[in-house]
């Protein structure tokens, strides 16, 4: 039996970060953002170690180094724009941007990036085993009328997940609640995120 996705959320491309290059100017990034993060006691989605730089006002989508990414995501952002049928005179603007690093045990916890068009993961850097994206199914509220088993919620069925690797970029709606797997690797996992805003 062939499986069926005739309303597509995700999509899935890829671009050549490069990281090596900026590894150390990202992790002075985060550097700072901890130390802000734990002297002002802020709350981030950030577990276990996870390390978010959402706290800071530098965006790394506008560092020099982050310059050919543009207009590969200009036209990433636009085949989705018209993939979803989204109306054509409307701006797509990238409002924010940070980095997540995770170390071994780190993840990030369940959220949505509320008022947003267009959430876009950037895989930087993804040890093999260091987990996967987890995005919760969202008809969830229409299956309380289906019979499910009494194992489904303790078996974590209401999400899916979705391999990712180096160099990965995922473009999904910002209502799309989401979480990533633990990081049980001993290496870290680094992912960039973005906001695409429609004015």
């Amino acid at each position: 039996m062939e499986e069926l996705n005739p309303f597509p959320f995700i999509f899935k491309t890829q671009f050549d970060f490069e990281f090596e290059d900026i590894r150390e100017k990202v992790e002075d990034y985060i550097k700072r953002s901890k130390e802000i993060t734990e002297k002002e006691g802020l709350i981030t989605p950030e577990r276990d170690g996870g390390i978010t730089t959402v706290v800071l006002d530098d965006f790394p989508h506008l560092w020099e180094e982050m310059e050919p990414l543009k207009e590969f995501l200009a036209e990433c952002v636009g085949q989705y724009w018209r993939r979803m049928n989204f109306h054509t005179g409307l701006s797509k603007d990238v409002v924010r941007s940070w980095i997540n690093k995770h170390p071994q045990g780190g993840w990030t916890g369940e959220h949505n990036h509320h008022g947003i068009c267009i959430a876009v993961a950037c895989y930087l850097h993804v040890p093999p085993g260091s987990g996967r994206l987890m995005v919760k199914n969202p008809m969830m509220p229409y299956k309380m009328s289906e019979p499910l088993h009494p194992s489904f919620f303790p078996m974590g069925m209401e999400w899916n997940y979705i391999d990712v690797k180096t160099n990965d970029m995922l473009l999904f709606p910002g209502w799309l609640n989401h979480k990533t797997e633990v990081n049980e690797t001993n290496q870290d996992r680094y992912i960039m995120s973005l906001n695409i805003k429609s004015e």
